[in-house]
């Protein structure tokens, strides 16, 4: 749609520019704001996973993250990539949470 001039695209909501798209400005370009939100993807197992399985799942979960098939097909698609390992995506989540409620709060929607 952005290539056919029928819809215009005001800012990203990411920390910087994208590659993809170098000429959009960042929602706090516009704003004075830091807006940041995005779409995440993880992978997730159940509590007491045993340690090797869990290993093993990191290390394959990484390998594909530095692909180069992974990296430029994100990049294709105009999506950035961060590696996140099982503790720091964990406190990634927990934070996500804790905004989230918040903004549920403030818009009145909490019960």
């Amino acid at each position: 749609m952005r290539q056919s001039d029928r819809v215009r695209s005001l800012a990203v909501f990411a920390e910087e520019r994208l590659d993809a798209f170098p000429d959009i400005p960042t929602a706090e370009e516009i704003t004075g704001d830091p807006w940041a939100a995005g779409t995440w993807r993880g992978v997730v197992g159940p509590a007491g996973l045993p340690g090797d399985v869990r290993e093993t799942l990191v290390e394959a979960s990484q390998a594909v993250y530095e692909s180069e098939e992974f990296q430029s097909f994100m990049a294709d698609q105009g999506f950035g990539t961060q590696w996140k390992g099982p503790e720091d995506f964990r406190d990634f989540m927990a934070e996500a949470d804790d905004n989230n409620a918040e903004i549920i709060d403030k818009l009145g929607l909490a019960e």
